[in-house]
């Protein structure tokens, strides 16, 4: 069986407050979060917000995916970009198709579909816990298995490349690596 473990936003959230706490103690306060899962923005959002008013440190996020979203469509042009972005699909499959090619089964890689449609409301999901009613965004809860088809939702993940991976690679390093060296530059140590 393949599956996960997953813990509660609330665990989450003290997980990563004590973890701060911890490296504030030891003196060191320049911190930044460098976050590659979705589930993680709203905890990590609550405890920067939390320490920030508490202790006036800034705790910046940087997520990596929604960056790389917005990277997409100069690299590969807005129509492209469309047809392959989304859960499963790009960026992540793309950067794992460069970073790790030996542990990427693209006979494995299943066609993207359109997302399932909500079963109590009857509305076509846009992306887990939301739903379109008229074009207008509707937050539903919903299991992760309810939304994607073999956890692909929107994008084609049979379109992701290594090459778009090389490209996204350099880019988010790059930007990281800037954004590490102006949050440096302005916090006091």
């Amino acid at each position: 069986m393949i599956g996960g473990i997953a813990i509660s936003q609330a665990t989450l959230s003290a997980v990563i407050a004590e973890m701060v706490d911890s490296m504030h103690r030891n003196g060191l306060t320049r911190i930044v979060i460098i976050n590659g899962h979705g589930g993680n923005v709203g905890p990590i959002a609550e405890v920067a917000r939390e320490i920030y008013q508490r202790e006036g440190i800034v705790l910046p996020s940087l997520y990596l995916w929604r960056i790389a979203y917005g990277l997409l469509p100069g690299l590969l042009g807005a129509e492209m970009s469309a047809k392959v972005s989304g859960h499963g699909a790009d960026p992540l499959t793309s950067l794992g198709l460069h970073l790790f090619p030996e542990m990427m089964r693209r006979d494995r890689v299943p066609a993207g579909k359109p997302l399932k449609r909500d079963p109590v409301l009857d509305l076509p999901f846009t992306g887990l816990g939301t739903a379109s009613f008229e074009g207008a965004e509707v937050g539903v809860p919903h299991e992760y298995d309810e939304v994607y088809h073999a956890g692909v939702g929107k994008g084609d993940p049979k379109l992701c490349s290594p090459e778009t991976g090389a490209k996204l690679a350099d880019k988010l390093s790059d930007i990281v690596a800037r954004f590490v060296a102006h949050f440096a530059a302005k916090v006091p140590a």
